[in-house]
């Protein structure tokens, strides 16, 4: 029964609550621990995982209503306490208290420690083969007496500490339970000692009342008095056999010794399957462990596949933009090549026609000329002809430098234009024409000689002249037209340009329109290049605004130049004015002064400012200098974590080699148990062995003391093999404690890692925190700087103000002056639109500011974003995948919101630069009409003012190139940290390859070893029970066949010895008789046990439940018929020795005796003292009520008056000195049935 019950409690232990509350401790936490947790004081109740985040939790009930909930979240419930009483915490922020029940104090001072040998906290065994934990020790208010409390193992209590409204422990319900301080038992801690049964100061009624066990043992108690007292009664009958009764008595002790030392062994095979029951949880739990690895492996895999396709994705996008980035650009550089030549092609033309132009002008000129010298000519006398003559040769040599000059014009056009030529050639054409036509003017001069001879002559020559002027003038009309075909020809090529010139214009709109496409797919780009686009950008605006500035600069020369020029001009003008206006200077020049004095405070006032602004600015530094500074730290704390979970790899590693030794020292230990199956088929066959010996004690006494010598010699050796395995079960044992003290050191260090994780956690956020706040103080000083910017901007309003006055005192000037009127008409009107110019500048300033400021906040909203996702990325590593994609989607946010951000501020600083420029346009147009009736050193402090606007401008540059480089560190840092992230991205890929890899032959490890082992084992201890029974049995039969043959051996020497005593024969016979129907009753039993085996058989080929459960119950049956079998086994020898001892007549009456039946086992309550009615373990007094827990006052109720009890009878109502059975009763006979 106690093995049944040994069995009953092991299935329990398979439940979920108690392999939790057995298995899943965190640290040096269990149930029931008083703990801690700043000023809130409470008790575990639960240790295990939670739903509402990951990893070991612990469940607290506190004393006072400071907690949170009532045991459940979420709607799930963990435990059951009133509302505001329960708290979740982590083990590394509780502290531990020790309690009243569990405390040291307590156990020192408490009187019946010292009573019982028991101490507070020590591992205890009730009656039933329940263990548990002493937490109480004394008197109670439900009963009289001394009361043991206890925390159970495993859920089968009655209640969590209290009872009817009072708490002497706490414990989780229904883990308590109460028994009486004599049934409660220290349990071994892990080793093959016996159990130390302690007699105590208690009454036999307390000893021997109660369970099974304690009644069972009331009835060995009886038995060993009244064989006591038959041993004392037949001392004197039995001188003649001494030697019998002596080795009666051996025996008996050497079969009690080995009893012992089975029911040791088989405690020890108990503990040893329940270690093993809660190693097979474990390993449960720890190959679920493996699922949930595997499936976030799976889980990390697939995002992962999922992130490099997407990045190959994207490397193909980038590279078919990179190859048509490339193609646009070089057509953009053909087209831009072909464009050149093109216009270089149009410069050369427009250049020789431009020259042609001039060549016919001139011609032109020259004709007009000649025309008018003719009609000249013909009025004049001789003397004109001889002009004529000579203005003739003059034209031939012009017309022979024209005709050259036409050559050269005629191989310069041919290598232009071909068409020109054909042009070029009918002009020729008629030059020459036209020479033939001037060369008879030779023979001219041969008739002006012999004018003298004939005058006649004149006549004709006039005529011929005449003629002649009318075929110049028809020259010169043709020349005339071919001009003009020639000029529509130009035209026309004209036209061609203009058609080339749209065409070049359709081709730039074309240029443009591919501009716009390149821009947009640059656009497109840019999403994926986008910080190194900015830094391009800004490098250009950078060198743009340079030359920008270089430009105004020159500018600002030239004009200063131009006014000097023009101050040294009107110097000398006014020079004469001055007489007049010295009077009114004397009057203006102290208001001037003052004026001065004034613009020069205010000059100096933003000349503090801008110091202010630059130590701001050189703040602003300082505090990105410290942002970079925590940045890095970050990134330190970020290694550092790293490297701590990489130890806790390793330490996971080392876990699992400790496991694999662990597994190893299983084997080990079945290996040993194995050994001592066959120590103990060894005992069985030194059992056989020793009957052997026995029947030869019955065939010679003379070899009694060799054989008692060889059986000390044998239970010696018996003993020293017992021992020797006793001490290797030890070591392997403390090896194995050894190793889970490693286990839990290592474990230990983990949690130890974990909170250091948690820690550096901590610490990031407070670094983040303190970026935040930095951040904020950065806003502000902006702030600062815009109201700065703000009262600049009034101190230049003032100016203008004064720079009004200072116009209104020289209009007084102006109006004397006619020609500075023209002058300030346009300066005003330059003011004016300078002043249009700045309003519309400022009011697109203060708009770009508002956005700004809403970017700036857009911005600060993301990256709180940004800094909640990492740290939920940290926390969550089953979500990475999601938070990866959210992540990537706020980095495009964020992409694209620095780049308005830097696209607003771009615009803002080069609005800020126009309204400098136009500032310092409007400063130079006041200074201009300063500089009319102003001295030179007025011109002289404006160039200070621009030198320091050039010193400012240089500042703003510098300032450009720092964030530049800060932008260019950032990228690389950007660009190292992806490194590193696909780095670390690679690592894990390779880890959790080897995980898989790992866990994959683990599993097909633990499947072969869980098949073989639930087959096996389940098998081999069932077939070795069997055997072991079966052999019990044979042991059994062949000592009973031993005892029958020496009983016939006694028949013979009886039927020798009939003529003595007739008595003698007819007690063999009636011996004889009883041992036959003994063997007919094993043979039964053999047959009986033959077909339960047939069953067995039959049966396995049924399901493992069945199985289980029918094996179960056979299991259960053949132990109790095993224990039967020890105590008819245990009487039968008895009744052996006691035959051995009797004489024949008593063992005649022996026989006559009618049999009694054993009295079967009462139930008894030591609380109620009350029989057949409840257990005390069953009791339901000190059953928790769960639904009413308000305190309730005991009745106190008196003590029944104490009962009498019969020990002989083994019954209440009378004692032993009224017992009528001792009277007249001779000493009971046995039953032998079964």
């Amino acid at each position: 029964m106690a093995e049944s019950k040994a069995f009953r409690g092991l299935i329990r232990s398979t439940s979920k609550e108690s392999v939790i509350s057995a298995i899943s401790h965190v640290g040096d936490w269990e149930i029931g621990d008083r703990c801690q947790i700043g000023e809130r004081v409470g008790n575990i109740v639960y240790i295990g995982p939670a739903r509402f985040a990951p990893g070991e939790w612990i469940g607290i009930v506190l004393d006072q209503p400071l907690g949170k909930n009532d045991g459940s979240v979420d709607g799930h419930r963990y435990f059951s306490c009133e509302p505001k009483h329960g708290l979740f915490c982590k083990a590394s922020k509780l502290e531990h208290v020790q309690s009243t029940s569990l405390s040291a104090d307590t156990s020192q001072n408490n009187p019946f420690c010292k009573e019982y040998g028991f101490e507070i906290g020590d591992r205890v065994i009730v009656s039933g083969g329940k263990y548990g934990r002493l937490r109480f020790l004394g008197n109670t208010d439900f009963k009289d007496g001394v009361w043991a409390g206890i925390e159970l193992e495993q859920p089968v209590g009655k209640n969590d500490g209290s009872v009817q409204g009072k708490r002497y422990f706490t414990c989780k319900a229904p883990y308590g339970l109460f028994a009486a301080a004599s049934k409660v038992i220290r349990a071994p801690e892990q080793t093959s000692a016996k159990f130390k049964i302690r007699h105590t100061k208690t009454s036999a009624l307390r000893q021997r009342s109660g369970s099974h066990e304690s009644l069972s043992s009331i009835g060995a108690s009886s038995v060993a008095s009244s064989r006591i007292s038959k041993y004392n009664f037949a001392t004197p009958r039995s001188v003649h056999r001494p030697f019998i009764i002596s080795s009666a008595r051996g025996q008996e002790d050497l079969f009690k010794a080995i009893q012992e030392s089975l029911k040791e062994k088989e405690t020890h095979l108990e503990q040893v399957i329940r270690e093993r029951d809660l190693e097979r949880n474990e390993m449960a739990a720890l190959s679920s462990r493996c699922e949930l690895a595997e499936a976030k492996a799976t889980q990390l895999e697939s995002a992962k596949t999922l992130v490099d396709q997407q990045l190959e994705a994207l490397k193909v996008m980038l590279d078919k933009s990179e190859a048509k980035f490339k193609v646009a650009d070089g057509t953009v550089n053909d087209l831009t090549i072909q464009l050149k030549e093109k216009e270089d092609a149009l410069e050369d033309l427009t250049f020789r026609y431009d020259e042609e132009t001039i060549m016919n002008a001139e011609m032109a000129e020259k004709i007009a000329e000649l025309e008018k010298r003719t009609v000249v000519k013909e009025s004049r006398s001789e003397d004109t002809t001889k002009l004529l003559m000579d203005e003739a040769e003059k034209t031939k040599l012009q017309l022979e430098e024209l005709r050259k000059q036409c050559s050269l014009f005629e191989q310069e056009r041919i290598s232009v234009c071909s068409q020109m030529k054909n042009i070029w050639s009918a002009f020729n054409e008629d030059f020459w024409e036209l020479a033939k036509l001037l060369s008879p003017n030779n023979a001219v001069g041969c008739m002006n000689k012999s004018e003298k001879e004939t005058s006649d002559d004149n006549c004709d020559l006039s005529k011929q002249l005449e003629a002649n002027m009318k075929k110049l003038s028809n020259l010169i009309g043709h020349n005339k037209t071919v001009k003009k075909s020639v000029q529509e020809r130009l035209e026309s090529d004209k036209e061609e340009i203009k058609n080339l010139t749209a065409q070049l214009e359709i081709l730039k709109k074309s240029m443009d329109n591919k501009a716009a496409n390149i821009s947009q797919k640059d656009e497109e780009l840019t999403v994926y290049r986008a910080t190194v686009d900015q830094l391009r950008n800004e490098l250009e605006k950078v060198e743009k605004s340079k030359a920008k500035l270089k430009e105004t600069y020159d500018a600002l020369e030239m004009s200063n130049n131009a006014l000097l020029t023009n101050f040294d001009h009107l110097k000398r003008k006014d020079a004469e004015m001055v007489e007049k206006t010295e009077n009114e200077k004397k009057e203006h020049n102290t208001e001037v002064s003052r004026l001065n004095g004034e613009l020069r405070q205010v000059q100096n006032d933003s000349i503090q400012l801008h110091e202010q602004l630059r130590k701001m600015e050189i703040e602003k530094a300082k505090l990105m200098e410290l942002q970079e500074s925590l940045e890095n730290s970050n990134r330190e704390f970020l290694t550092n974590t790293k490297s701590l979970e990489s130890q806790k790899i390793e330490l996971e590693g080392e876990l699992r080699q400790k496991e694999s030794e662990k597994e190893i020292l299983r084997s080990s230990l079945t290996k040993k148990e194995s050994e001592l199956s066959s120590a103990k088929s060894k005992l069985d066959e030194l059992s056989g062995q020793i009957d052997k010996l026995r029947v030869s004690l019955y065939e010679a006494s003379s070899s009694d003391e060799s054989l008692k010598k060889e059986l000390e010699l044998l239970r010696e050796e018996n003993k020293k093999e017992a021992e020797a395995h006793i001490i290797e079960v030890a070591q392997l044992q403390t090896t194995n404690e050894s190793l889970e003290k490693d286990l839990l050191t290592t474990r230990n260090n983990v949690q130890n890692l974990e909170n250091m994780h948690d820690a550096m956690k901590n610490t990031l956020g407070k670094t983040q925190f303190e970026l935040e706040k930095l951040k904020e103080d950065l806003s502000f000083s902006q702030q600062e700087l815009i109201a700065e910017h703000e009262k600049v901007a009034r101190l230049q309003q003032e100016i203008i103000s004064h720079v009004s006055d200072m116009e209104q005192l020289q209009r007084l000037q102006r109006e004397e002056a006619s020609n500075h009127a023209k002058i300030k008409s346009r300066l005003e009107s330059e003011n004016d639109s300078a002043y249009q110019k700045l309003r519309d500048l400022e009011a697109e300033k203060e708009i770009l500011l508002k956005e700004k400021v809403e970017m700036q906040k857009e911005y600060t909203k993301v990256e709180e974003r940004y800094e909640a996702l990492t740290q939920s990325l940290k926390g969550r590593v089953s979500l990475d995948s999601d938070y990866k994609e959210k992540v990537r989607k706020l980095g495009a946010e964020l992409k694209s919101i620095t780049e308005c951000l830097s696209t607003v501020d771009c615009k803002g600083g080069s609005l800020e630069e126009k309204i400098g420029n136009l500032l310092e346009e409007r400063i130079q147009l006041v200074d201009a009409e300063k500089k009319l009736k102003v001295e030179i050193e007025r011109l002289m402090a404006e160039k200070e003012n621009q030198a320091f606007d050039l010193t400012v401008t240089t500042e703003k540059l510098s300032e450009l190139k720092q964030e530049y480089n800060t932008l260019a560190a950032s990228l690389n840092k950007l660009e190292k940290e992806r490194n590193d992230k696909d780095a670390e991205l690679n690592v894990l890929r390779t880890e959790m390859m080897k995980i898989n890899d790992e866990n994959k032959n683990k599993d097909e490890i633990i499947n072969l070893l869980k098949a073989k082992h639930g087959t096996s084992t389940v098998d081999l201890t069932q077939n070795e029970q069997y055997e072991k029974e079966i052999d019990a049995l044979k042991e059994g039969k062949n000592q009973a066949i031993s005892q029958i043959n020496s009983l016939k051996l006694e028949v013979l020497e009886l039927l020798k010895r009939q003529a003595e005593n007739e008595g003698i024969v007819s007690e063999a016979k009636q011996r004889s008789a009883l041992f036959v129907d003994l063997e007919e009753e094993w043979k039964k039993k053999e047959d009986a046990y033959k077909q339960e085996i047939q069953k067995l058989k039959v049966a396995v080929g049924k399901t493992e439940t069945d199985k289980i459960e029918e094996m179960k119950r056979d299991i259960s049956f053949l132990n109790s018929i095993i224990a039967e079998q020890y105590k008819k086994e245990k009487d039968l020898n008895e009744q052996i020795a006691i035959l051995n001892s009797l004489p024949a007549n008593e063992i005649m009456t022996e026989l006559q005796r009618k049999t009694t039946d054993d009295i079967p086992l009462r139930l008894y309550c030591d609380i109620c003292e009350v029989f057949d009615l409840h257990d005390t373990t069953d009791c339901p007094t000190q059953a928790m009520d769960m639904e009413e827990e308000t305190v309730r006052k005991k009745n106190k109720r008196g003590k029944p008056p104490a009962r009498p009890y019969c020990e002989h009878c083994e019954e209440f109502g009378h004692g032993v000195s009224n017992c009528s059975k001792v009277q007249t009763e001779k000493p009971k006979s046995k039953d032998y049935t079964f």
